[in-house]
């Protein structure tokens, strides 16, 4: 048999080709990442005491984490295979996390009174320790998820990979947080996604090494 009727044949016996999405396989190992993340918090500490009661404020913080989260999951997404620009998704994430910064730090802001409370809150460095390391477990199963495939560009894949997971760890630790002000969560929260999307950033290359 010739070449040319060996790769008909082969062509023919194959069927359609097979289109995984990445969006969807980035998803679930997030999905992952957040529930063992949830599950720590669950078992360590438990939930807030009255978390029945505050269930809207808990849900408003994990909303606030969540947004970062998603407008990371674009980029991770096509950082994973290479060739693929990111250069209006990056400044759309930007965008979209400055607009829930600026919309939860000012106009949920309470009373000038009350500013400095919000923003102290009484676990400052608790909120800022505790989300990078409720980050780590999303952060360890995405990047185990990225292994499999060719990124390139691999500063950014891994920032990308560290505000997902940093989004991811915020919503986890919003169960058990004390604090509702949004003040407080704007700057906390997301500085404390901040500190894991440079730090995704740093160990991204050496992760993400081929």
């Amino acid at each position: 048999m010739k070449t040319n009727e060996l790769i008909n044949v082969l062509a023919e016996d194959s069927g359609p080709a097979r289109r995984d999405s990445l969006f969807l396989k980035l998803a679930v190992a997030a999905l992952v990442g957040l529930g063992v993340g949830v599950l720590l918090v669950v078992f360590i500490e438990g939930v807030r005491p009255d978390f029945t009661q505050n269930a809207t404020q808990v849900a408003l913080k994990a909303t606030f984490s969540a947004v970062f989260a998603a407008a990371a999951l674009p980029i991770a997404a096509r950082l994973a295979r290479p060739g693929r620009s990111v250069g209006v998704w990056v400044v759309a994430a930007f965008a979209i996390g400055l607009v829930c910064v600026l919309v939860s730090g000012f106009m949920m802001m309470p009373p000038v009174e009350n500013e400095l409370g919000g923003l102290v809150g009484g676990v400052v460095p608790i909120a800022f320790l505790i989300i990078p390391a409720l980050a780590t477990p999303a952060a360890i199963v995405i990047f185990s998820w990225y292994k499999r495939n060719a990124p390139t560009r691999l500063a950014l894949a891994g920032a990308s990979v560290g505000a997902m997971s940093g989004g991811l760890g915020a919503m986890a630790y919003a169960l058990v947080c004390p604090v509702d002000d949004m003040g407080f969560v704007s700057v906390w929260y997301g500085a404390a996604i901040v500190l894991c999307t440079a730090v995704g950033a740093l160990v991204g290359p050496r992760i993400l090494r081929w």
